[in-house]
């Protein structure tokens, strides 16, 4: 994909169909339906909500998780009618959008052989000679767009799309969370420092995001100061931390000196 000397995507000119949440408390929205009439024979399509600024979506914030992207293998082309057959755009998990606020929802791939439906106010509705489009089917505008940056308002057109929306069965629930697995951390050279005739010992290690009363496993680490590896190496307690490192306790100090007493 050729890319412009401002960062702009050649040959990527996505659109966007505003819509507003007026659930005060927010919604959380499992797939969004999209109906198509052409499609690419081998690239595929994306979709992306972005929140809007200034009346536009926004030109780089992307809701997280709203990201899906399918293969054109998997996006459903009608041409009959009246009543289309989606394209379903399915969430990993719910997403979750705030409430009484204006979000974006973005279409774009990396071809001009995608076909989306829209409709369009005082046309005739797809396959249909009688009924028009009288009234606009959402409070949003559809935006045009050539770089997925700069967006324009069609205030005549909305993008035909089903946005579904999670439904709870219960308002209250136990949730049982589970710590990942802490990754293990090579230290810099030299990290340790230890005072003489003192079991505590610092360890420099930058932005580590412990806290007192949390256990570091140390490896690897050799005698110091007087203290064998054994007593360093281990499960040991955070005593003290700071940005640039913790403080923990060995186990004993050996080679202490000792007073030999002749009588």
């Amino acid at each position: 994909m050729a890319v412009t000397s401002t960062g702009y995507q050649l040959n990527k000119q996505p659109i966007a169909q505003s819509f507003y949440v007026d659930e005060p408390n927010g919604i959380f929205v499992t797939k969004v339906d999209l109906f198509f009439a052409t499609k690419d024979a081998s690239l595929p399509v994306q979709i992306q909500i972005r929140p809007m600024e200034n009346g536009v979506p926004s030109s780089s914030e992307i809701i997280p998780g709203s990201q899906v992207v399918l293969a054109s293998s998997q996006v459903t082309t009608d041409l009959v009618g009246p009543d289309l057959t989606p394209t379903s755009f399915t969430f990993e998990e719910p997403v979750f959008l705030r409430g009484e606020l204006d979000y974006a929802l973005i279409v774009t791939a990396d071809s001009k052989d995608y076909q989306i439906f829209i409709a369009e106010i005082n046309e005739f509705t797809y396959g249909s000679t009688e009924k028009r489009v009288n009234k606009q089917p959402t409070s949003g505008s559809l935006f045009y767009s050539q770089n997925g940056v700069t967006f324009t308002p069609a205030q005549n057109q909305d993008l035909s799309f089903v946005l579904h929306r999670a439904q709870f069965k219960h308002t209250n629930a136990n949730i049982r969370l589970k710590n990942a697995a802490v990754p293990k951390k090579l230290l810099t050279a030299d990290p340790i420092t230890t005072t003489a005739g003192s079991t505590t010992i610092k360890f420099f290690h930058t932005n580590h995001g412990l806290q007192i009363g949390d256990t570091v496993v140390i490896s690897g680490a050799t005698s110091t100061g007087g203290i064998s590896a054994s007593n360093i190496n281990g499960s040991r307690t955070i005593l003290n931390r700071d940005f640039t490192g913790y403080t923990v306790t060995a186990e004993l100090l050996l080679h202490l000196p000792t007073m030999v007493v002749v009588v």
